[in-house]
C-alpha cells in the first residue's frame, strides 16, 4: 500500500476543520450573527453526528475491510461541507450544512489511523505511523491557521478559504483512490454479499468485546474529558480573544497558527525513533498542566496573555498516548472499530463541550468558560492517575492484558 495518499488525508481533514470551525463561526459572528449559542451550535451538532458516524463507519470498515472506501466517503464529505458553506449566512444554516456532511465524514479519521496502523509501509511500526498521522493532523491546523491569519492580510473573500479547502480534499480523494488496494489491511474480510442481518450481528458483536473491554472504556472517559476542556476552550476562544480582551483576527490566526505548530513539534518529537515515553505518563502530565493553563487563561488580562496560555502545546501528549493505547488494546479485526470509538468519544465530547462553552459565555462571560475549563481539568488528572495505574499493572501482568 502507499502509505502516504493515506496520510494526506490527515493533514487535508484538518485543514478543512480549521476553516469550518475555527473560521466560519468568528465569520459569522463578525458579519452580524451574534447569537453566541448558535455559533456554538455549528460545532457542537455535527460533532453529535460524528459520535454515530464514526462508531458506524470504523466498526463498518473492520468487518467490510472496505476501509478505502470509508476513507473516501470521508474526504467527500469534507468536501461537500467546504463547498455548501459557500452558500450560508446564518449560524444555524452553517450548522445543517455541516450536520449532514458529518454522516459521511465522520469515517475518514477512523479508517485512516486504522489504515496507517495496519500498513505502516516505510513507517515500519504503528506507533510511529500514527504518530505520523497525528504530526501532519498538526500541520493542517497550522496551515490552516496561517490561511485564516493571511486571508485578512491579503484581503481575500473569507469564502476563498472554503474554495482552497474544498480543492485540497478532492485532490486527496483522486489520489487516494488511484494509489491505495481497495482490501488494503482487511485482505480476508468477508464478502460484501453477506446480507444486512449477517452485517448487524458482526457488528453488535465488535461493539461488545469493544466497550466490554473495561480498560478501554477508561481510556475513553479521560480522552472524553480532555476533549471536552480543549474543545470548550477552542470554541469561544476567538470570541474571547477578539471580543473580550480586544484582540484582531490577526492575532487570533497567528495564535492557532502558532499553537497547531508547536503541536507539530510535539508530535514529531514524541514520534520520532518511536515511542519515548509511556502513554499513561504522556496522558497525566498533559492533564496536570491542563489545570495550570485554563487557570492562567481564565485570568489573562490581555489578549496576548490569553494567547501565550493558549499555545502550549498539552493537547498532544493526550492525544498521542490516547491513540497508542487504543491501538495496543485492540486487535487488527477490531482497529476499525477501535479508533471509531476514541474519535466517536472525541466528536460527542466536542458537541457538550461546544453547546456548554457556548450557553456559559453568553449567560456569564467567555472568563467563566476557562474557569470550568480548570475544574475539568481536575477530574481528567484524577482519571487520568487511574489509567496509568491500570496500563501499568496490564503490562505487569499478562493476565490482566486480557481482562
Amino acid at each position: 500500500m502507499s502509505t502516504y495518499p493515506v496520510l494526506g488525508a490527515s493533514i487535508s481533514r484538518t485543514f478543512a476543520d480549521m476553516v469550518i470551525f475555527g473560521y466560519v463561526p468568528l465569520y459569522l459572528y463578525t458579519s452580524g450573527e451574534q447569537s453566541v449559542f448558535q455559533l456554538s451550535l455549528v460545532t457542537a451538532v455535527p460533532a453529535m453526528v460524528r459520535f454515530v458516524s464514526a462508531n458506524l463507519w470504523g466498526s463498518l470498515a473492520d468487518v467490510t475491510g472496505r476501509l478505502k472506501l470509508v476513507l473516501l466517503a470521508g474526504l467527500l464529505g469534507y468536501a461537500a461541507a467546504c463547498l455548501g458553506l459557500l452558500w450560508v449566512s446564518t449560524g444555524l444554516e452553517a450548522m445543517l450544512v455541516a450536520s449532514v456532511a458529518a454522516a459521511l465524514y465522520g469515517g475518514l479519521s477512523p479508517a485512516g489511523k486504522a489504515l496507517v496502523s495496519l500498513q505502516p509501509g516505510p513507517l515500519a511500526t504503528a506507533d510511529r505511523a500514527l504518530a505520523w498521522w497525528l504530526q501532519l493532523e498538526s500541520w493542517g491546523w497550522a496551515l490552516g491557521s496561517v490561511a485564516v491569519a493571511a486571508r485578512e492580510w491579503v484581503g481575500a473573500s473569507p469564502r476563498t478559504l472554503l474554495v482552497v479547502a474544498a480543492g485540497v480534499l478532492l485532490v486527496d480523494l483522486l489520489w487516494v483512490a488511484w494509489k491505495v488496494p481497495p482490501l488494503v489491511g482487511r485482505p480476508d474480510a468477508p464478502p460484501l454479499r453477506h446480507g444486512l442481518a449477517r452485517r448487524l450481528v458482526e457488528l453488535g458483536d465488535e461493539w461488545r468485546r469493544l466497550y466490554g473491554n473495561s480498560t478501554l472504556v477508561l481510556l475513553l472517559t479521560v480522552f472524553a474529558l480532555a476533549s471536552l476542556a480543549s474543545e470548550a476552550s477552542f470554541t469561544v476562544f476567538g470570541f474571547y480573544l477578539v471580543g473580550t480582551l480586544g484582540g484582531s483576527e490577526a492575532l487570533y490566526g497567528t495564535t492557532l497558527a502558532l499553537a497547531t505548530g508547536l503541536g507539530l513539534a510535539a508530535y514529531a518529537w514524541l514520534g520520532a525513533g518511536g515511542r519515548r515515553f509511556a502513554a499513561g505518563d504522556l496522558i497525566l502530565a498533559g492533564a496536570g498542566l491542563y489545570i495550570l493553563m485554563f487557570a492562567a487563561m481564565a485570568g489573562a488580562p490581555t489578549a496576548l496573555a490569553a494567547a501565550v496560555a493558549f499555545v502550549i502545546p498539552l493537547y498532544p501528549l493526550v492525544r498521542a498516548g490516547a491513540t497508542w493505547t487504543a491501538s495496543t488494546l485492540t486487535s487488527a479485526a477490531e482497529r476499525g472499530g477501535g479508533m471509531g470509538a476514541l474519535d466517536g468519544i472525541e466528536a460527542l465530547a466536542i458537541t457538550l463541550a461546544a453547546a456548554g462553552a457556548g450557553l456559559i459565555g453568553q449567560l456569564w462571560g467567555f472568563r467563566a468558560v476557562y474557569v470550568g475549563c480548570a475544574a475539568t481539568a481536575v477530574l481528567l488528572a484524577a482519571s487520568a492517575w487511574r489509567l496509568r495505574r491500570t496500563l501499568a499493572r496490564r503490562e505487569a501482568s499478562p493476565a490482566a492484558a486480557h481482562a
